[in-house]
């Protein structure tokens, strides 16, 4: 373990918490700034009915920083099949019911983080309520993160943009620090514009990562999503945060899984969804070339997964061994 090493992460839902299993392994300067614009799922339902934060990326972050005995960590993700609590995980009503305990969501936090033993800490974009809003190619405009995924792909409209109502919000005490201080920040995989992008709608952390002197890497998606990068290739997913960000050299590093995926895993993911593997392109190569991005190929796959996983070990040691 190099203790030594501060790390960064920016994103949300299960890319986060894949990188974040590996990284604490490596050292226990962890930091994770996580996304709280979920409005779908078991995390929409508990924050309508008890107007508290979405907990559902922040309780899978709990369980990847987690050192509690096993049965514990798995009594986290448990979800229930019937009832009126069809749907719901139990880290999430656990969160929500610290919240009410507590006297607030940070509080709440704070506590699963002590009672999970979780290896370096984990900051909300944002303590306060906001919704999340795409604006799509023809200018129209979908309201809700859950909505939009499925929306923009039922109009077969690309997302040109998104941003937060209320727009003007702040980061929780310790989250600017943690990105002002990191030796690397880690942004990705997830979700492009539902899980990275509204992290950087908050100024906040947007000018703190704008400012920050960290090895900034961008860890690209194995597969494109359907909904919101169809087609994209790797040059779209820097454009895309270079444009929220408001620069044209956002990352010096950008990490990109050069394993083919299995074929029975691929062909899932492409007839369900029509989600195809990204590569690295000769256009991609000209194209980082001339922004002095370094790109960093190698085999990233979690390949004990089911799904198409990155492997936060692999990750870290790619960082360790190339001395970035």
């Amino acid at each position: 373990m190099v203790k030594n090493i501060k790390i960064t992460t920016i994103g949300g839902g299960t890319g986060s918490s894949s990188i974040l299993k590996g990284i604490k392994y490596y050292t226990q300067s962890i930091s994770a700034i996580v996304t709280v614009a979920d409005d779908g799922g078991s995390s929409g339902r508990l924050r309508k009915d008890f107007g508290i934060l979405p907990p559902g990326d922040i309780r899978s972050c709990i369980y990847a920083l987690s050192n509690a005995p096993v049965s514990l960590e798995n009594a986290l993700n448990y979800r229930f099949d019937k009832g009126d609590l069809k749907g719901h995980s139990l880290g999430n009503l656990i969160l929500t019911a610290f919240t009410d305990m507590f006297n607030g969501f940070d509080k709440a936090l704070s506590e699963m983080s002590s009672i999970f033993n979780i290896t370096g800490k984990i900051y909300p974009m944002t303590l306060e309520d906001v919704k999340l809003y795409a604006i799509l190619e023809d200018d129209s405009i979908i309201e809700g993160e859950s909505n939009i995924t499925f929306l923009s792909r039922l109009n077969d409209l690309k997302i040109k943009s998104v941003y937060l109502n209320p727009n003007k919000v702040s980061s929780p005490i310790g989250a600017k620090e943690a990105i002002l201080e990191a030796d690397y920040i880690l942004v990705g995989p997830g979700s492009l514009f539902t899980s990275i992008m509204p992290n950087f709608l908050v100024d906040d952390i947007k000018n703190a990562f704008k400012n920050s002197n960290a090895k900034k890497i961008y860890i690209s998606n194995i597969m494109t999503q359907p909904g919101e990068t169809d087609n994209f290739n790797l040059r779209d997913h820097i454009n895309a945060i270079d444009r929220h960000l408001g620069t044209t050299h956002s990352f010096d590093y950008i990490f990109v899984n050069n394993k083919k995926i299995p074929e029975n895993l691929y062909y899932k993911y492409l007839y369900k969804n029509d989600s195809k593997q990204i590569f690295l392109s000769k256009e991609d190569i000209y194209f980082f070339n001339d922004y002095d991005i370094k790109i960093i190929m190698g085999d990233f796959l979690d390949e004990s997964q089911e799904y198409v996983r990155h492997d936060g070990k692999k990750i870290v040691k790619k960082i360790l061994g190339e001395n970035i």
